[in-house]
């Protein structure tokens, strides 16, 4: 038998619909899958291919029934880039003319198909930075500049210098004179 693509996309899809999913089991067949078209064989083999990748949390039985739980977070994130219609139709017009149906490759050129947001192109600022700008303004002054950063940082580097060379014995009046200076 094998593998379906649109056969996965509609379990995934009927999974994620299904409410009472959520830690309840249910047998995957066409009937408690609401899956009309396709055979109880072909619905099984495609689910035991969905647990056996991650996508769908279940157990395969000996018998060869499967018993799914709920979608796993790679079922989703698969889902969510092959939901739209017209994003799986574009998606396997590439795939076909590729001629790979890798899950991989089919959920790569999904996230491809529409466009990215533009990177947001503003200066990042540091935590840091955006605290010391609001408890300066807090206090009605203005927000510690360059200057004061690299003056500040060095006294931090001189109390942990002074700190060490107090540990270490016989060092510390020399390193003291130097922060001194």
């Amino acid at each position: 038998m094998k593998r379906d693509m649109d056969l996965i996309r509609t379990i995934l899809l009927n999974v994620e619909a299904d409410e009472t999913l959520t830690g309840a089991v249910r047998s995957a067949n066409p009937d408690t899958l609401g899956i009309t078209d396709r055979t109880v064989a072909e619905v099984t083999y495609n689910s035991v291919l969905l647990v056996e990748a991650g996508f769908l949390a279940g157990n395969i039985e000996f018998a060869g029934q499967v018993l799914i739980f709920r979608l796993t977070w790679e079922g989703h994130e698969f889902l969510d880039s092959v939901r739209n219609p017209e994003t799986w139709l574009k998606t396997k017009e590439g795939a076909h003319k590729i001629g790979s149906w890798s899950v991989s490759l089919l959920s790569d050129m999904a996230n491809r198909t529409w466009p990215r947001p533009t990177p947001d192109t503003s200066p990042k600022r540091s935590w840091g930075s955006i605290c010391r700008e609001r408890t300066a303004s807090a206090r009605g002054r203005s927000p510690v500049g360059s200057h004061g950063v690299e003056a500040l940082a060095a006294s931090v580097s001189a109390s942990r210098e002074r700190a060490r060379a107090d540990q270490q014995p016989g060092r510390g009046s020399a390193v003291r004179a130097r922060a001194q200076l």
